[in-house]
C-alpha cells in the first residue's frame, strides 16, 4: 500500500518499531527532540469525512465499535428528527447550528473546519441521546469523544466564555493537567487502540475489510502522533524553570493556520499565476515583508480565519474609485 508523502516522511524519521511515532533527534542538540504534530483542524475534517463515508456517500467505510455501527445515517436521521417535519407543531431545535449543508456535504463543505466541528459536537451527541435510539450508542460515544479531544487540542483564549460548561477550553497551566491523561490514556489507549483491537479480532475478514471498521489509517496515525507529541511537548514547556508568573499554554497555537494563511497570501498576490518561479516567489515574499501581510487578504481555504478583523485593503482590487459629481 502506498503511503501519503507526509506519512512516509514521518515514518522515515521515526522509529515506529521501537514505539516512537512522534519525534526524531535534533541534529544540532542531542538533548532536544523535534516533535511532529499534524494539523488538528485538518484531522477533525478527515475524521468527519471518514464518518460521512461510513454507510453513506461513497460507503468506503463501515465503522463499527462495541457491537454497533458508527454511521452517518444516524446523523441524517437525528437531523430530520430535530427539524420536526413529522410533528404537527415543530418546536425549538436542539442543533440549530446544523443545516442541510452540514449533512449533505459539497466538495467545498468537506474543507470547512467549522462545519466538521459543529457535527462532531456535544450538541449533536445530546440530540442523539434525546432521540433515544438504542442502536446509536457507539455513534454518540464517537461524537462525544472527538468533540472533547478537539476542545482539548484547540484552546485559543486565556478567558473563554464557554469554559464554565466545557472545562476542556481552559488554558493549560500545569504539567499535571487532567487533560494530558485524558488525551493519552482515555482517547488513544482506551478508545483508538481498543477500537483497532476489536476490528482486527473480527474473524473471517481480510485486513482490508477489517480496516473499513475504523477511521482511515492516516487519520488514526495522525491523531496518535499529534496527541503524543502535544502531551510530551506541553509537559516539557510547562515544567521549564522560567521566572514567568502565571505561565500558561494555548493548544491552538500548535495549529498550521498561520503558515497556511501566509501561503494563501502568496497565492492571492500571484493572481492567475499558479506556478511561480523562485524569483517570483522571492519577489512576493519581499513585497509581503515590506507592505505588511495584513494588506493582502488570504484566499479562504483550509484556514479558519484567525484574524477577527479582516483587512479592508485588497491590492488586487482594480475598480475605479468613485468620482465626485460635476456641479453645474
Amino acid at each position: 500500500m502506498e503511503h501519503h508523502p507526509t506519512e512516509s516522511f514521518f515514518k522515515n524519521l521515526t522509529t515506529e518499531d521501537e514505539g516512537n511515532i512522534n519525534w526524531t533527534n535534533n541534529p544540532h542538540d542531542a538533548n532536544q527532540k523535534i516533535y511532529f504534530i499534524s494539523d488538528v483542524p485538518h484531522l477533525i475534517k478527515t475524521t468527519r469525512n471518514c464518518f460521512e463515508n461510513s454507510h453513506w456517500n461513497t460507503k468506503t467505510r463501515n465503522m463499527h465499535f462495541n457491537g454497533q455501527d458508527i454511521s452517518w445515517l444516524h446523523i441524517k436521521d437525528v437531523y430530520e428528527w430535530d427539524l420536526g417535519k413529522n410533528r404537527l407543531s415543530p418546536g425549538l431545535r436542539k442543533i440549530h447550528k446544523v443545516k442541510d449543508e452540514h449533512i449533505n456535504l459539497s466538495p467545498r463543505g468537506r474543507m470547512n473546519v467549522k462545519a466538521a466541528a459543529q457535527v462532531l459536537s456535544s450538541s449533536m451527541a445530546n440530540c442523539l441521546r434525546s432521540q433515544g435510539l438504542h442502536y446509536t450508542h457507539s455513534t454518540i460515544s464517537f461524537v462525544e469523544m472527538f468533540d472533547k479531544v478537539f476542545d482539548c487540542m484547540n484552546v485559543s483564549r486565556l478567558v473563554n466564555k464557554s469554559s464554565m460548561t466545557k472545562p476542556e477550553l481552559n488554558p493549560y497551566t500545569s504539567a499535571n493537567d487532567w487533560r494530558f491523561k485524558f488525551l493519552q490514556y482515555d482517547f488513544v489507549d482506551q478508545y483508538l487502540i481498543k477500537w483497532e483491537n476489536q476490528a482486527y479480532a473480527t474473524p473471517g475478514l481480510s485486513r482490508e475489510e477489517q480496516n473499513k471498521f475504523l477511521l482511515s489509517p492516516q487519520t488514526r496515525h495522525g491523531w496518535k502522533m499529534s496527541v503524543k507529541s502535544f502531551v510530551e511537548l506541553s509537559k516539557e514547556l510547562l515544567a521549564l524553570p522560567v521566572p514567568i508568573p502565571n505561565l500558561f499554554l494555548l493548544s491552538e497555537k500548535f495549529s498550521q493556520d498561520p503558515l497556511e494563511e501566509h501561503f494563501g497570501r502568496h497565492r492571492r498576490s500571484g493572481g492567475c499565476n499558479e506556478n511561480p518561479t523562485l524569483f517570483k516567489f522571492g519577489h512576493q515574499e519581499l513585497r509581503l515583508n515590506v507592505m505588511g501581510s495584513n494588506l493582502i487578504t488570504e484566499m479562504r481555504g483550509n484556514t479558519r480565519g484567525r484574524n477577527v478583523d479582516r483587512p479592508t485593503i485588497d491590492v488586487n482590487d482594480m475598480r475605479q474609485l468613485p468620482k465626485r459629481r460635476k456641479t453645474k
